[in-house]
Order: structure tokens, then C-alpha cells, then sequence
């Protein structure tokens, strides 16, 4: 092996394990960090936290992880609630911000108060799910589970809130009706993530649930803002090199959509498509 080389993977794994150990320190310190050296190749859905936070209002974080949008959005909020499940994590959070304005439960968001089995697949700390419908095959070979305590948002009756991420693996569209008061009442913005691999139909089952409770769906492909009505699973979920993998979804009540798209092209450059002719399919039963 090139010298040259070999020095450089070391420095690599040197600089992966000090991110690991800062992140469990202080993630909102790491992620700022994070998010200035290595920005352009993060989602770009960070870049719209100005938005999704303007009006200053509570943030709520479903499938928290380790913490890079409750983190990042500690600027631009006065509180935030960050609800993850898996036990390591949780207790990560809980140490690392416990001098942050943010409440950290160890809880599966979902539609009912209540028990579930939480799917853990091993080494890959990022994904694990509640979903029925997600078994996880396509992460890994083994599967952990473990029981964990079930909430919906609505039962812990927030006062305000501003901006909720939900990213669960499949389970997105349970966190939805368990939070149907909370959205009806706070008109909060939303970023999802969906994934047919884990859940078929779920960008259109999302699209129709939400355009029932009055939010209009947009994401973001190839530095372009386009409706949730012209996704296409096959250009947009299609793995392999050179792809452009689409996974976050934006939603804002319809009044906000201009907003969304003048903040787009003001502060990011990015350009909204024209109108979709073309509805998404007809969804399955959610």
C-alpha cells in the first residue's frame, strides 16, 4: 500500500472516532461543526431550517437518532422535544443536551398509547422501526427486537408547535394520525422521510393523508423544488451509481407554500418546477 495511503485511511479512522466521541458529548456542537465543513454534501433539507423554524415556535424531533436536526435548529427555537426509542440513543440525548432547552423521551411516536416491538438491525445504529409492515431484510441479515413504550404526539398536548421531522422507517403514516390534533391545532411545517422500499405507496398514502388536513407536498431533486405529485419511485427511490436517491419530503400548509418556494429561490438558489399535471396513484390502505 502507498504510504500516502495508509496515512490517510489512519487519519480517517482517527477522525471517525473522535466524531463519534463528540457527538456524544455535545451533537449540537457537533453537528454545527458538521454541517459548515461538510454542507454541501448533507442533505440539502438542512439548509431550509430558517424556514421550517422562522416563526420560532417549538420543534419536535420523531426518531431523534443522534440529534443533528434538534441540534441544528437550537438557534432558531425557544424549546424543542426530541422522542427517540431506542435506549442507547435516548440516553445519548439526554446526557449530551441536558443543558439545552430540550425534552428528550424515550418513546415510539405512533397512533395509540400502547406497547410495540422495536426492530433493531444490527450495525446500522440509524435504522430501526416499529412498522409491522418493515421486517428490514433489505438492511441487514439480523434483527434485534426489543419492547418499547408507545405515544401518540396528540397525548402530550404541546401547547405550539413550529416544525416537526418524522423519520421512522415505514411508520410514518401511524405518527400522522396520532398527530392529527396537534397539526390541525398548530399548522406546524414537516419534513418526512419516506421510503417505498419500506412501506409500497407510502409517498402517495403520506401526499393523501396530508392534503386531507389541508398541507401542500414538496421535495427537492437535482437543485429543484418540486410538488409531492410528480414523484415517480422509479426516477426518484432508484438505488445505484449515479443516482439521485429522494427520501425527505417537505410539507407546509398551503398557505405557506409561497413562502416555501420564495425561500427556495432567495436563499437557496433553487427554483420551483411548474405545477405537476399528473397526480400521484391512488394510495393503499394505510
Amino acid at each position: 500500500m502507498h504510504v500516502n495511503t495508509f496515512i490517510k485511511r489512519r487519519i480517517d479512522v482517527v477522525s471517525d472516532a473522535a466524531q463519534r466521541c463528540l457527538v456524544r458529548i455535545d451533537p449540537v456542537r457537533f453537528w454545527r461543526w458538521e454541517h459548515r465543513r461538510r454542507g454541501s454534501k448533507m442533505e440539502v433539507e438542512l439548509n431550509l431550517i430558517p424556514f421550517f423554524c422562522a416563526r420560532g415556535r417549538p420543534m419536535v424531533d420523531v426518531g431523534a437518532n443522534t440529534g443533528v436536526y434538534v441540534s441544528l435548529c437550537q438557534p432558531y427555537v425557544e424549546r424543542s422535544f426530541a422522542f427517540e426509542p431506542v435506549p442507547k440513543l435516548a440516553s445519548l440525548l439526554r446526557r449530551a443536551l441536558s443543558r439545552r432547552p430540550v425534552e428528550v423521551h424515550q418513546v415510539a411516536v405512533s397512533d395509540a398509547n400502547a406497547t410495540a416491538t422495536l426492530r433493531l438491525p444490527r450495525g446500522h445504529s440509524s435504522v430501526s422501526t416499529i412498522a409491522d409492515t418493515n421486517r428490514l431484510e433489505a438492511v441487514a441479515e439480523r434483527v434485534d427486537e426489543v419492547e418499547v413504550r408507545t405515544r401518540t404526539l396528540d397525548s402530550y398536548e404541546l401547547d405550539d408547535v413550529g416544525f416537526v421531522k418524522i423519520d421512522v422507517e415505514g411508520h410514518e403514516p401511524a405518527v400522522i394520525r396520532g398527530a392529527d390534533a396537534t397539526l390541525r391545532r398548530c399548522r406546524p411545517h414537516l419534513l418526512l422521510e419516506a421510503e417505498e422500499r419500506y412501506r409500497a405507496g407510502i409517498v402517495a398514502e403520506l401526499a393523501a393523508m396530508l392534503a386531507d388536513r389541508g398541507y401542500e407536498g414538496f421535495f427537492i431533486a437535482s437543485r429543484t423544488l418540486h410538488s409531492v405529485k410528480s414523484f415517480d419511485r422509479a426516477k426518484h427511490q432508484r438505488r445505484g451509481r449515479g443516482s439521485e436517491y429522494i427520501r425527505n419530503f417537505i410539507y407546509v400548509p398551503s398557505e405557506d407554500a409561497p413562502g416555501l418556494r420564495a425561500f427556495c429561490r432567495r436563499e437557496l438558489g433553487i427554483a420551483a418546477a411548474a405545477p405537476a399535471k399528473e397526480d400521484l396513484p391512488a394510495p393503499g390502505p394505510s
